[in-house]
């Protein structure tokens, strides 16, 4: 019905999804006129986030920036700009007050279990106190502790590639030297959460 024009059909999917049904059943796919619906850049998603605002003033344009930058950075795998809506949509339910930097940073950190000084430009980054968390709790490997706080250092400093995990680790020895260790502590450090 739907290829013979019978039947009107509205369909939404992912790239991912169009491929498989491309694969699978080439001919319906070419009985739909197709209209990719790209991702909105920034300034756009600012433009979404303050419209959606019941009263702009109680959201500061910093606040709508905030979490703009912070869900494209570290919430990455999640929708764009679906999530970040919602975000602000439970933020906006949450607070009376006038939500500014600080509280979208504080929300945030909560929602993703992130340090608030990892995800708050405001806050700044202890490096040795960073280094000496990792000492503590690891011995015996410098080398590896300095690379990791290196690491900390650079994704605080938004250093990392935009739309790319915030770092993939490999971390490769022999049995008994510190890999599961310094992972479980890495989670620590995150997410408050060795097992996550």
């Amino acid at each position: 019905y739907i290829e013979r024009g019978d039947l009107l059909v509205v369909v939404e999917c992912t790239p991912e999804q169009r491929d498989i049904l491309e694969r699978e059943h080439p001919h319906l796919v070419q009985s739909f006129a197709s209209m990719e619906i790209k991702r909105p850049n920034t300034e756009k998603v600012n433009s979404i986030l303050l419209s959606s605002c019941p009263k702009e003033d109680r959201v500061t344009l910093d606040a709508v920036t905030t979490i703009e930058r912070l869900h494209r950075r570290y919430a990455t795998y999640s929708a764009y700009p679906g999530r970040p809506l919602r975000f602000l949509a439970e933020l906006l339910a949450e607070c009376s007050d006038v939500i500014g930097h600080s509280e979208v940073a504080a929300a945030f950190a909560r929602e993703t279990g992130l340090p608030q000084f990892m995800v708050d430009d405001s806050q700044r980054l202890d490096l040795s106190r960073t280094h000496a968390f990792f000492q503590k709790r690891i011995l015996g490997q410098d080398e590896a502790i300095d690379l990791v706080v290196d690491l900390l250092a650079s994704v605080k400093a938004a250093l990392s590639p935009p739309g790319k995990p915030i770092a993939s680790l490999l971390f490769i020895g022999p049995t008994g030297v510190g890999k599961t260790e310094m992972a479980r502590t890495l989670a620590q450090f995150l997410f408050q959460d060795r097992k996550r």
